[in-house]
């Protein structure tokens, strides 16, 4: 018991004070004229279980004004039910507004969780936030630690699974597409002006899928070199958030960029200056809420 009490209370010291250094970065920027009359997200992914980590979504939240919290996955290691904890803290911590999807340790109790907590979890599916249209799906793969990773549907193959993504995603022309896995989404991405996703544990930078779309990969925000992060305790890799930003002021809305958020398993805060995206072609999107 001492020694579990000591591991919390370092827990504790070691996230308020990342904490108390990431609201100082933030302030920082504030008032930077590139972004101030710009809509801020978070965007996260591949938590896998970081009561922490979660955290510190509340404080990016506050730094920047943001009123949604986009998440592509992994919320969980395993997706037990004694995991359900990291829902719940995750519910204490978002913003306003949550949208995402399940990923491949997730499992289909998790999303159920999570929509009792208020998240948009999407199932093949579409919400329409604040004028922005978001499609999603749930990683056709589902993996457990120590098992073999296997199809989350038995009777919906990968090709199968991409099939329908794609079918549905250029049937809806979303805004924002988010999938956990990007080989998934490489078809369907086409048809979204930008894909988010995740799974990787590396960023890759926004790169153009078509003419008017684009993809970007997200670094995990769980602190996890590959999926042991614990429930408590210090991050094992660099955490990586992002902030993305909304151009309103044009006749339909759009991401058009971000700043990247890291963590060191030090402690250490750094915010990136502002990447723009590429120039896309916005859209006629289609009010639907559900695609089957």
């Amino acid at each position: 018991l001492t020694s579990a009490a000591a591991s919390l209370k370092q827990n504790e010291v070691f996230y308020d004070t990342v904490a108390t250094g990431l609201a100082a970065a933030l302030e920082l920027i504030k008032d930077d004229p590139v972004t101030t009359d710009l809509t801020a997200v978070i965007a996260q992914t591949d938590q896998h279980c970081n009561i922490g980590a979660a955290r510190l979504t509340k404080v990016l939240a506050n730094g920047t004004g943001a009123e949604l919290v986009i998440q592509a996955g992994d919320y969980t290691t395993s997706g037990w039910d004694i995991e359900r904890m990291c829902i719940e803290v995750q519910r204490l911590y978002n913003p306003e507004s949550a949208v995402g999807v399940i990923g491949n340790h997730d499992s289909n109790d998790t999303a159920h969780q999570l929509k009792d907590t208020g998240v948009n979890v999407l199932d093949h599916s579409a919400v329409t936030i604040d004028g922005m249209t978001y499609y999603g799906a749930p990683d056709p793969m589902r993996s457990v630690l120590g098992q073999p990773t296997t199809l989350r549907d038995k009777q919906e193959s990968q090709d199968s699974f991409m099939t329908r993504l794609e079918r549905n995603v250029c049937d809806y022309k979303p805004n924002v597409l988010i999938v956990h896995n990007p080989r998934f989404a490489q078809a369907a991405s086409r048809c979204a002006d930008i894909t988010i996703a995740g799974h990787m544990h590396a960023e890759t930078p926004p790169v153009r899928t078509d003419n008017d779309s684009f993809m970007i990969t997200l670094a995990n925000s769980g602190g996890s070199a590959e999926n042991t992060q614990s429930v408590i305790g210090k991050f094992g890799d660099t955490s990586t958030s992002y902030i993305l930003y909304i151009d309103t002021d044009q006749p339909k809305s759009r991401y058009v960029g971000m700043r990247r958020v890291t963590i060191s398993p030090a402690g250490k805060v750094a915010v990136s200056e502002y990447i723009p995206f590429p120039e896309t072609i916005s859209r006629q999107h289609t009010q639907r809420p559900d695609v089957g």
